[in-house]
């Protein structure tokens, strides 16, 4: 889990070992530099995972990524909110194990389109919007490389 604070400043929250967030509910405490610090939380959208915080007296806002942002945003598929997604490349080489969808299928947010494998791992290919596959651009078996498109939407 990755946090960004004030739109400035990017945390691995996983691999710091500077920074930890822990509690339950409304008492969570923030342990920042060996330091333990209460946290208040001030608002939240769990839908956009964007929060504001007070730590200290100090106000910050903070936007929270997991792995599946964190991989539609290195796929490039994170834009401006009026960014239309039109395809979904590769985000590695590996090969197309399993189609999940085919042409003309509505999919939704999230729901898995196909499966690609790379590094001896299954990799759930997911559509980061809610469409119409206008077509499939591979077949199960071929390969791939990173960034060849894989799937293509109405």
């Amino acid at each position: 889990m990755k946090a960004k604070v004030n739109d400035r400043f990017e945390f691995d929250l996983e691999q710091d070992e500077n920074i930890s967030i822990s509690g339950h509910g409304d008492k969570l405490t923030a342990r920042i530099a060996g330091l333990n610090h209460p946290v208040r939380i001030i608002s939240s959208d769990r839908q956009t995972k964007r929060y504001e915080i007070e730590i200290n007296k100090r106000i910050y806002s903070v936007k929270l990524e997991d792995d599946l942002d964190q991989l539609i945003h290195s796929m490039g598929l994170k834009g401006k909110r009026n960014h239309k997604v039109s395809e979904i490349r590769s985000p590695m080489p590996g090969l197309v194990f399993k189609l999940l969808k085919k042409e003309g299928d509505t999919v939704a947010v999230g729901e898995t389109l196909l499966i690609l494998e790379a590094m001896k791992m299954e990799n759930a290919i997911k559509s980061p919007v809610d469409a119409t596959i206008s077509s499939v651009e591979v077949t199960e078996g071929q390969a791939v490389d990173k960034g060849m498109v894989l799937v293509k939407f109405q």
